[in-house]
């Protein structure tokens, strides 16, 4: 155990500069404590020390007390402490989260360290295995939706979907019938618009859905689904539009699928 004169400097390791929309941490803020007169690393449980290692913010809270309990350096050593910090998700405009992490010895602060995280929409990536598309995403409130059309050209289990470039044919499909195409029946614009599907290919033999989320894959990568309405609503009043202008919308795109529907060719 130390004595007043002992002499502790915090080290930073890694977590700092974190990007995410809120929650807990996706990665831990971890640290190593040095005692500048052994000249050794501090392990083992902190208090028994009489070192304390809290973070505090203006928002937000400490989830756990730093500890070495699991290897945060990733290479058995030790003297590496963890510790995360939980905020509510971010409903509103993005903004930076100042974390101070401080270092008490016998209750006297000896030192600290700033930690900066950015929490608000989150863009990143998603890579489909099927055929190796690597497509954006964006994270809007609590939801995460693909900033791009899909292109993909077989289902989850390997069946091909069916491939239709003559208009002959595709006003022969029945409702039941799968296929796609690419626009303007060129290749070379799957990049820029995806692939075009019917419903029968889109939804892959499931019926619609009104839950949220619809837990309908369809046409999807394994993890991600088609959206059902509910979901376009919750996006929608996220962005602004009120519960009155979203029911109304809501009947609207319900009348053009009737419509549409009516106006597929059947066969039979």
């Amino acid at each position: 155990m130390g004595s007043r004169n002992t002499v502790f400097q915090l080290e930073y390791v890694s977590g700092n500069n974190q990007r995410y929309v809120g929650g807990g941490m996706p990665s831990p803020m971890v640290f190593k404590i040095k005692n500048l007169t052994s000249n050794e690393y501090v392990s083992g449980y902190l208090p028994n020390s009489d070192l304390s290692l809290i973070a505090i913010a203006s928002v937000g809270f400490q989830d756990a007390d730093f500890n070495d309990l699991n290897d945060y350096c990733g290479n058995g050593d030790d003297g590496c402490y963890g510790g995360y910090y939980y905020v509510q998700p971010v409903n509103g405009s993005p903004y930076d989260l100042n974390i101070t992490v401080r270092l008490r010895f016998k209750g006297e602060l000896i030192d600290s360290y700033l930690i900066t995280q950015y929490l608000g929409n989150m863009h990143g990536t998603f890579t489909d295995h099927r055929d190796g598309n690597v497509y954006n995403t964006v994270r809007i409130g609590d939801q995460v939706w693909m900033a791009e059309n899909i292109k993909a050209t077989r289902y989850e289990d390997g069946t091909p979907i069916p491939l239709v470039e003559s208009k002959s044919e595709w006003l022969t499909l029945g409702n039941s019938d799968k296929a796609y195409c690419w626009y303007n029946n060129d290749a070379l614009n799957r990049e820029n618009y995806g692939g075009l599907y019917n419903w029968a290919a889109a939804m892959n033999g499931s019926a619609s859905s009104i839950k949220n989320p619809s837990g309908v894959q369809g046409v999807c990568a394994n993890g991600w689904h088609i959206p059902s309405d509910e979901e376009w609503k919750q996006l929608e009043m996220f962005i602004g539009m009120n519960q009155a202008a979203v029911i109304i919308q809501a009947g609207v795109e319900r009348l053009k699928e009737v419509i549409l529907k009516r106006l597929e060719p059947h066969t039979g």
